[in-house]
């Protein structure tokens, strides 16, 4: 934004009312109660419609949930800068929870407006022109960001199990096969894991036509802000680390098996053969 830009900006701050303030809830779900309403139809990483409704300003900021829900995703738009009486109270909002993994507000200023975003919310103070590209741009990335938080938080319990799983994993024995089953069943849930981060990193990482110029650019600074790239990669690397982990695993524990399948089937064709021998033994002698 230019300097011009900010003053006349700064200028318009004290000209708008706080009933001029909106407030969006975008829900993101598989199966909308109406067509009406619906945004945006998303097909990867799953099929699922943006629903747009509107919502209460007063009870939004009441809501300080952690951590973030994944189905839902708040903006409160302002045709100009925020009101000074709303203002400590959206930032308050605004504002991370005491947790160390909660990240900051990403601040984004552009030609046209302003966006302020952390996971679940945002706040958007634009001109009315620009409306409907910043919030086309914030529903497409907040639904894209919140399948990588998800994939993010599915994988945990799979790293938590890790290190007591890598002795199961390197040391075979029958009298661990009870956990056999559920290395193979973490491994299927890997598998599924890394396909749908195979579907959703394109998606996220791309930016979309339908968007103009300034809808682009807010997504591009919104990736980039929030380290969705630095993101995937994390990601990807962390998967991988429990891919080989549990694959190793179910490999030997498929070698295991079947060493045992043929050793007994060896035992048990020497004891054909030795009885057999004995058969021909005791025939011999009978005559």
């Amino acid at each position: 934004m230019s300097p011009r830009s900010r003053r006349v900006w700064s200028d318009m701050a004290e000209l708008t009312p706080a009933k001029a303030v909106t407030v969006k809830r975008i829900r993101f779900t598989p199966a909308p109660a109406a067509s009406e309403g619906v945004r945006r139809w998303f097909t990867q990483p799953r099929r699922i419609a943006a629903f747009e409704e509107p919502f209460e300003l007063g009870k939004l900021l009441m809501e300080h949930s952690w951590p973030e829900s994944l189905d839902d995703f708040f903006v409160i738009l302002a045709p100009t800068a925020l009101p000074s009486d709303l203002r400590n109270t959206v930032d308050l909002w605004l504002s991370p929870p005491e947790h160390p993994d909660a990240p900051l507000p990403v601040i984004l200023t552009l030609e046209t407006g302003a966006i302020r975003w952390r996971p679940g919310r945002a706040v958007v103070e634009c001109s009315a022109a620009s409306r409907e590209s910043f919030l086309a741009a914030l529903t497409g990335f907040a639904f894209f960001e919140g399948e990588l938080r998800r994939l993010e938080q599915d994988l945990l319990p799979y790293e938590a199990s890790a290190p007591g799983d890598a002795a199961l994993a390197y040391q075979i024995r029958q009298s661990g096969h009870a956990a056999w089953e559920r290395l193979g069943r973490t491994m299927e849930n890997l598998s599924l894991l890394r396909l749908t981060f195979a579907r959703l990193e394109p998606v996220l990482a791309a930016l979309p036509r339908f968007l103009d110029r300034e809808g682009r650019r807010a997504v591009r600074g919104l990736t980039a802000r929030s380290g969705v790239r630095e993101r995937l990669e994390s990601f990807s690397n962390r998967l991988e680390v429990c891919e080989d982990l549990y694959e190793g695993a179910v490999d030997r524990i498929a070698d295991f098996r079947w060493y045992r399948k043929g050793a007994i089937l060896e035992i048990t064709i020497i004891v054909l053969l030795g009885l057999e021998v004995i058969l021909i033994t005791w025939q011999l002698l009978g005559r």
